[in-house]
């Protein structure tokens, strides 16, 4: 908006020079002629960026400019950030976070999206994204999982056909952040081979993109460190993922205690979903703005997020 309020402000300072105008002719007993037939009145428009050369022609080139604006605002033409034209109902939030207390009470996200290395240019599959978020505990929901999943999608069995990013603390003392996939380097116990110590309200950007040429060397990214594996073989996942836990063949587990700043997933088409944590202001409801679709999005079980873990 900022690049459209710095030019709306211009024509309005144009705007106010014929308003000027008119008063001073009004004094000198042109009233009627310029009210009533503007486009008889000539206009010297070589102080300006219009083209018109006469009073009516300037003010519909005035009207023209800032209705263009404004329609261009979401393309981003005129816009820096057009959240605020999209969604006029809700006020952006710094993040919305999850408690992970009980599983079947804890609110989480169905992105609609399904992973897939294989699927590149199909926009129900997803194969990068962008994670913004920070970590409030390290408590289990689960006492049978040492797994704190943050983005995740699977069958039962992950190890068989899974896609998920966790924070592990089989060893509360060590805690760390990897991403899990269907490789058998990466099951059971075993250790990613670059750890990532996971800190207690530290704010982390995670980025993760398939190799687009092909496997192995897919790359995942915490911050400024990277952690490069092999995959045994592109797969794709028949679930869509879910923020804020794991969607085990259906059915939302592991969840995490963390709150989310922001998610972008992304293919070969581009950005899929871009989300955005958000309050809508009729009732204070928080969710996620959804910037590409334009949807507000909230947890499909009725649960509640909150602003703080």
């Amino acid at each position: 908006m900022r690049r459209f309020r710095i030019q709306y402000k211009q024509y309005l300072k144009i705007l106010g020079s014929f308003v000027i105008g008119i008063l001073v002719a009004l004094s000198i007993g042109y009233a009627a002629q310029i009210f009533f037939n503007s486009d008889a009145v000539s206009y010297n428009h070589t102080n300006s960026t219009l083209s018109a050369n006469d009073v009516q022609g300037a003010l519909d080139e005035l009207y023209n400019k800032c209705h263009d604006a404004v329609e261009a605002c979401p393309d981003g033409k005129w816009c820096d950030n057009s959240f605020d034209y999209k969604f006029p109902d809700y006020t952006k939030i710094n993040q919305i976070c999850t408690s992970s207390t009980v599983v079947a009470d804890e609110p989480y996200i169905d992105t609609g999206l399904k992973y897939s290395n294989a699927h590149k240019t199909n926009n129900d599959y997803f194969y990068g994204f962008f994670i913004e978020f920070t970590i409030k505990s390290f408590t289990t929901a689960v006492s049978s999982s040492k797994d704190k999943v943050i983005l995740g999608t699977g069958t039962s069995d992950w190890t068989h056909q899974g896609f998920y990013f966790d924070y592990n603390f089989n060893d509360t003392n060590n805690p760390y952040i990897y991403l899990r996939n269907n490789s058998a380097s990466y099951s059971g116990s075993t250790l990613p081979s670059s750890q990532q110590a996971a800190i207690v309200d530290f704010r982390y950007y995670a980025y993760y993109n398939y190799n687009t040429g092909g496997y192995p060397n897919n790359k995942f990214t915490l911050y400024d460190k990277g952690e490069t594996y092999s995959e045994v073989a592109p797969f794709t996942i028949d679930y869509p993922a879910f923020l804020f836990s794991y969607n085990k063949s259906g059915t939302p587990d592991w969840t995490a205690h963390v709150c989310i700043h922001k998610a972008i997933f992304t293919n070969n088409n581009g950005i899929l979903r871009k989300y955005t944590p958000c309050r809508r202001n009729s009732d204070g409801e928080l969710g996620m703005c959804e910037e590409v679709s334009g949807q507000f999005v909230l947890s499909p079980n009725g649960k509640h997020f909150s602003v703080t873990g």
